[in-house]
């Protein structure tokens, strides 16, 4: 049913890194602000469709990345291990079908395993990587047209696995640039308030990083 979700969040990263001839290891904590939204056509069987969402709060993002380089370079090896957790509650607002208005409260957390091999050419990575993604929602305090719901906290669980691919460069000057998109090819959402499980593999995902 639920076809959009976005999540988001800016890094101000405190930083250690530790170095090795082969490779390093870099662990970042920092404060983060999340985004999150979704959007549904109109489904059969659903009479709250179509509609679409919004959310916005503040988290602790943290993360390992290990970089491995093999080959005198040609190849490199990255295996990255990242998570978000929002700090509090945030607002959510719906605007349901028909003519519906319903806020709630939303806490989200989520966490990324990944795999990406990278083959060096005319200076430029181009790599093909996998992930393993878990999301959780958690929701309380419905108010739907101004009137409180006698519904308890709501949990919904996204598992995904993506593949795809990345470009990245890193000039003279040591600034790293990286081009990706990827795919989901396994799903599995669960919801408290919604019986059964969904399959559905629809969604794309891109990313720009840049670091000086």
């Amino acid at each position: 049913m639920r076809t959009i979700g976005l999540i988001s969040f800016v890094l101000v990263s405190i930083l250690t890194a530790t170095q090795a001839s082969a490779g390093s290891i870099e662990v970042q904590v920092a404060p983060a602000w999340w985004q999150y939204r979704e959007k549904s056509p109109q489904l059969s069987g659903f009479i709250a469709t179509p509609f679409h969402s919004k959310s916005s709060g503040m988290g602790v993002a943290a993360s390992i990345e290990g970089d491995f380089q093999l080959d005198d370079g040609q190849w490199l090896v990255q295996l990255s291990n990242t998570g978000l957790l929002s700090t509090g509650y945030a607002t959510e607002h719906w605007n349901l079908n028909p003519a519906s208005i319903q806020t709630n409260q939303l806490r989200i957390a989520q966490n990324e395993l990944r795999l990406t091999v990278n083959r060096k050419a005319f200076g430029v990575y181009t790599g093909l990587w996998a992930s393993y993604q878990w999301h959780r929602q958690k929701r309380k305090n419905f108010i739907a047209n101004g009137v409180l719901q006698p519904i308890d906290r709501v949990h919904e669980t996204v598992n995904t696995g993506w593949v795809g691919i990345s470009l990245e460069s890193t000039s003279a000057q040591g600034a790293t640039i990286k081009l990706e998109g990827g795919l989901p090819v396994w799903t599995k959402v669960t919801n408290d308030l919604v019986p059964g499980t969904f399959h559905r593999r629809t969604g794309y995902r891109v990313g720009v990083h840049a670091r000086p």
